[in-house]
């Protein structure tokens, strides 16, 4: 019987396939003549030219962990989150969720979907899915100059926001204001 390597490590004695050699039913290791080895060894040496090794994948998912961690960074840096909420709610539309409100930015070539219960969001560029959140946890991020669009939205969105708070804080004032120059006789 061969021996197969599993993921964490693990040996698990397994039969030789027939069927990985192309001829049917399974046979013990040990049942092959030599021909059915021959066939087996260069079944294997063919599939070695297009199969990764595992130092390979290793090193592939080594990789991917150092890119996400790096994209990531970016994202924080550039409060991405914080930047495409504020577009969606201050120049987007909302409509009412059964929890929250789904909002909804479309303009040219981009759009922006931010479900505000779920802390989930949702960015589009030329139809390409170019930033997805769930649930708050970052799961793409593909830098571009869609950035530069968020960074232009973003301004402008903050400054509506900044008015909106500007006119509620002085509505405010004005309210408390009226109640304690009121005189009664």
């Amino acid at each position: 019987m061969s021996e197969k390597v599993l993921s964490g490590g693990h040996v698990s004695p397994v039969k030789a396939s027939a069927d990985f050699l192309g001829q049917g039913a399974p046979v013990e290791a040990g049942e092959m003549n030599q021909a059915s080895r021959e066939a087996a060894l260069e079944k294997a040496r063919s599939r070695e030219a297009w199969s990764p090794s595992w130092e390979e994948i290793k090193a592939l998912k080594e990789r991917l962990a150092k890119l996400i961690v790096e994209r990531k960074k970016e994202y924080e840096e550039m409060h991405l989150f914080g930047k495409c909420t504020l577009i969606a709610e201050e120049l987007g539309e909302g409509q009412p969720q059964k929890y929250g409100i789904l909002w909804k930015y479309e303009g040219g070539d981009l759009t922006i979907d931010y479900d505000d219960y779920g802390r989930n969001l949702w960015v589009t560029w030329n139809g390409r899915r170019v930033l997805v959140v769930h649930l708050g946890n970052l799961k793409l991020f593909r830098p571009g100059s869609w950035i530069r669009e968020i960074d232009r939205l973003a301004e402008m969105a903050n400054q509506i926001a900044d008015e909106h708070e500007r006119v509620q804080k002085f509505r405010e004032l004005m309210g408390e204001m009226k109640k304690w120059e009121e005189v009664i006789e």
